[in-house]
């Protein structure tokens, strides 16, 4: 008798499972048949059609004006930025820190809270002498950790980025001591702030500085490595040319260039890629494209000053660089030929693009401020 049972439990559960196979099986044949039209119903914004961070520095030199910051077109505002010294001090001084604890920026951070804007804390060193006592000298390295905990709790932030540069031309330490000093501020800074955004600058050039960073532990210890994807031509360059071009010649350093180097080292949705809100003028031989520069006196040329300079000067007419994705134009300023190639709507449309193509994880404009009263170069973007 007791034969028969189990026989029969055996015979039940096997059905079972076979009604339970067809009728999963069905209904995964009836989810792979579903339309694009009902997926795309299901999701009314396509994640492919998003920039998901939109960042904007915001350089205290821009606050001392009539600026008026929009903390609502962005995810995060940095503040840039306050000076860290070989000793691990942070630089309480000057118009940096007059700013961070002025009304104004008192009157940006309310109102970032309000749409739920990020404010993060740029902390800057130029110097590679200053930087390499700074991550191998473990009192400062303790001084420095203890000082940004303060400063984190006593103004409430939401993150801290970190613009280290070592300078080409002088010593540097192995990579690794830049990646250990940042484990470690890392693990500590995570103890108490484990949501915390932690952010680090690297130079459009990174092709030419690859041996100063370990880019791979970086992208593990940081939440975001932001590419300043500018200054590829600069005022001193000998050539007229994009500052931020995408593509271009033979042997160009190009946005595309420097985001390749990334290829299995940093997971794309931790990059983010640095737009510049300006370009640049200098003064040319001649009015053919990427002409030679006259005494390499090249000047920064805003978003705001391109405006104002074409909307003054009927008579200038601006050309279309197709693998840079940049405009330019030459014109005459008092007899002096002169040649600008600058960012607009179109070709910061096109580096939005490109970050959507490639899967990036959003843009970082440089800098708030450059733009003047033009911020509708935001609203496409949330």
């Amino acid at each position: 008798m007791k034969r028969i049972s189990v026989i029969f439990i055996f015979l039940f559960c096997a059905g079972l499972s076979i009604a339970i196979f067809i009728f999963l099986s069905f209904k995964n044949d009836a989810i792979q048949n579903i339309s694009k039209d009902e997926v795309q119903k299901a999701s009314p914004i396509p994640k492919e059609n998003k920039v998901n961070e939109i960042i904007g520095f915001l350089p205290y030199w821009n606050l001392s004006g009539d600026y008026e910051v929009l903390p609502q077109n962005f995810t995060k505002i940095i503040y840039f930025g306050l000076a860290v010294d070989k000793n691990g001090d942070i630089l309480k001084r000057g118009p940096e820190w007059q700013m961070f604890n002025s009304k104004k920026f008192s009157s940006i951070k309310n109102d970032a809270q309000k749409s739920g804007t990020k404010i993060i804390l740029a902390l800057t060193n130029f110097d590679n002498a200053s930087i390499n006592y700074l991550i191998q000298n473990t009192s400062a390295t303790e001084n420095f950790i203890y000082q940004t905990e303060s400063l984190i709790k006593e103004n409430e932030l939401d993150g801290i980025n970190f613009d280290f540069e070592y300078q080409q031309g002088t010593s540097i330490p192995s990579s690794s001591a830049l990646s250990d000093f940042f484990k470690k501020v890392n693990s500590r800074l995570r103890i108490y702030y484990p949501s915390f955004s932690l952010s680090f600058d690297v130079s459009g050039r990174i092709t030419e500085k690859k041996d100063f960073y370990d880019v791979r532990t970086l992208g593990d210890v940081f939440d975001f490595i932001i590419l300043m994807g500018y200054d590829y031509r600069t005022a001193k360059s000998v050539w007229a040319g994009p500052a931020a071009p995408i593509d271009g010649e033979v042997n160009d350093h190009t946005i595309r260039e420097s985001v390749e180097y990334f290829v299995n080292k940093v997971p794309f949705e931790k990059l983010v890629l640095g737009i510049p809100l300006y370009g640049y003028e200098w003064e040319t031989l001649d009015a053919r494209p990427k002409s030679s520069v006259v005494g390499k006196k090249g000047a920064v040329a805003t978003y705001k000053r391109i405006l104002k300079l074409l909307s003054e000067n009927a008579s200038i007419s601006s050309s279309w660089d197709e693998k840079a994705r940049s405009p330019w134009f030459s014109y005459k300023e008092n007899n002096v030929l002169k040649q600008v190639y600058y960012e607009d709507k179109k070709s910061i449309g096109e580096k939005i693009n490109f970050v959507k193509e490639t899967k990036l994880g959003g843009v970082a404009f440089w800098a708030l401020g450059y733009e003047g009263n033009n911020s509708d170069i935001f609203n496409t973007l949330r």
